[in-house]
């Protein structure tokens, strides 16, 4: 077969779309690799095979293969490689993507009527704090503003029993806010009435609080309720912490947070349980993002030697405000370190201390994550011919997010949006296709459809979204930087599988939820 021949046959696979969809080069130190949409395989390349795949992503043309200056023995020996992997290993024939698919589409009414896994009650939107960074300052046009609504009793019942109808066997209880100890005998009425009410249920409770209002008598009730488990919010050593979680005159809050820590490790230990069963810990990192601040994060929590090592940290970037990330497609103009600092510092770390590298970071958690998405992605023999709805859950399903005033959102992490329903009248069928189904779906299919990445995609609702419906510029500030971090996640998992499988070995022992 002549390169002409090839270059026809190259034309064909594209189906009149960008070839950029069918796959994604990415390198590490010692090796070339692509991974094939279609078919979830990555398949290590030869320089020449790298240097056409590269090109084709870029530029879309076929024709520019040519001006690689490649020798024709060399390209013609190319092509019939790539040609024996489209045939025998089935790449490059990713189909068209027209619509997504799973129980948004085939079973949504049965999942909302009774597939509920998890529910949040917003105890109160009042805080005995005033973070600089916090969600839900004026500044921040994702999230409502500061208010001083307390959740009633009447309305924790009314959503505890519509968990009770529309769960299975399994339920999570979880009380946020504001802050929840603010409300801490509505917290113990809530627990009683949980215990009474789906006490034939596997029942869980969980609180994020800011440790504060976490006193020894506090601390000895939570850690006497069974499956009871506390997420912490803490940023770091006293410098870091204090910077920006503060009271309202200014002072910081790390002594208080400290405290309150302790009384919760002491009381769960004096009822003879693992603090790490029972405790995580949640972090906001803000800029500047360098490895000296990441640095004094390790050390702080390496230091705290009543509180175990492998306790969970979960860390995040602060956001004010909705983001813009400018839509390139030439995703080598973004910095990791703009993208991702803090899993540039992991992955130094993880090249320092080998096996034990990604475990004992404080970051561990978060990270690894990143790589059990390339670890467990899906892999087929015969191209995949439907995508999932990104990442999103099935509203009012897996998780249900209640405000004080007894309304349905689809979960804490999403903002201002169209509710879901209320405590009152249930979920809301036709909101949640219309919003949350229909729409989300056909503003997105055109961008999903040209994304290497959509087997691979962690975008959510979350950002998407104000009041009125989807708001796709928030979506398509997601794009780009969500195939960048899909990018660094296939480089980092394939250079720690070169140098230390080992330390991979784990994720295999780790379920995707």
């Amino acid at each position: 077969m002549t390169n002409d021949e090839f270059y026809g046959k190259l034309d064909d696979l594209k189906r009149g779309l960008s070839f950029s969809r069918l796959g994604k080069t990415f390198q590490t130190l010692n090796q070339k690799y692509y991974y094939d949409t279609g078919t979830g395989k990555v398949l290590q390349c030869s320089d020449h095979i790298y240097q056409i795949f590269k090109c084709l992503e870029k530029t879309n043309f076929i024709e520019s293969i040519k001006e690689l200056g490649i020798p024709n023995a060399a390209l013609n020996s190319a092509f019939k490689e790539i040609f024996d992997s489209v045939e025998n290993e089935n790449i490059l024939q990713a189909p068209i993507l027209n619509s997504f698919a799973g129980a948004h589409i085939d079973s949504l009414e049965r999942y909302v009527d009774y597939g509920l896994e998890h529910i949040t009650l917003e105890m109160t939107e009042r805080c005995n704090l005033r973070c600089d960074y916090c969600i839900y300052q004026d500044e921040n046009d994702l999230f409502r503003g500061y208010g001083s609504e307390d959740m009633t009793f009447d309305i924790a019942q009314k959503a505890i029993d519509y968990a009770a109808a529309h769960s299975g066997k399994d339920l999570a209880v979880t009380f946020y806010g504001g802050e929840p100890l603010l409300k801490m005998e509505l917290v113990k009425e809530c627990v009683a009435y949980c215990k009474e009410k789906l006490g034939n249920k596997n029942l869980t409770f969980a609180m994020t609080s800011n440790m504060i209002l976490m006193t020894k008598e506090v601390a000895q009730y939570i850690a006497g309720i069974d499956n009871f488990i506390v997420t912490a919010s803490i940023d770091g050593d006293k410098h870091i912490h204090d910077e920006h979680r503060v009271f309202s005159d200014g002072s910081g809050s790390f002594d208080a947070v400290m405290e309150g820590l302790k009384n919760y490790a002491e009381a769960v230990k004096q009822e003879n349980k693992k603090i790490e069963e029972r405790l995580t810990l949640s972090m906001v990192l803000c800029p500047p993002y360098t490895n000296k601040k990441f640095d004094e994060i390790q050390k702080f929590f390496d230091t705290l030697v009543w509180l175990p090592r492998n306790v969970v940290k979960n860390a995040s970037y602060v956001q004010y405000e909705r983001q813009e990330i400018p839509d390139i497609s030439d995703t080598q103009m973004l910095s990791y370190e703009d993208v991702d600092p803090l899993g540039k510092w992991t992955m130094e770390q993880v090249h320092n201390n080998n096996t034990n590298g990604i475990s004992e970071t404080f970051n561990a958690n978060d990270f690894e994550k990143t790589l059990l998405r390339i670890h467990k992605r899906r892999l087929c023999q015969i191209p995949m011919d439907n995508a999932p709805f990104n990442a999103c859950c099935v509203p009012a399903s897996r998780r249900l997010y209640i405000t004080s005033s007894g309304q349905f959102k689809v979960c804490e992490k999403i903002g201002l949006s169209p509710y879901v329903g209320d405590v009152y009248k249930g979920a809301d069928l036709d909101t949640i296709r219309e919003n949350y189904v229909d729409r989300y779906m056909l503003q997105s299919i055109n961008q999903c459809k040209n994304c290497w990445a959509i087997h691979l995609c962690n975008v959510c609702y979350a950002e998407c979204y104000d009041e009125e419906g989807i708001r796709m510029d928030g979506k398509y500030a997601l794009y780009e930087g969500t195939r960048y971090g899909q990018e660094k996640a296939l480089i980092n998992y394939y250079s720690i599988l070169e140098s230390n499988p080992e330390a991979l070995e784990h994720l295999n022992n780790i379920s995707i939820k």
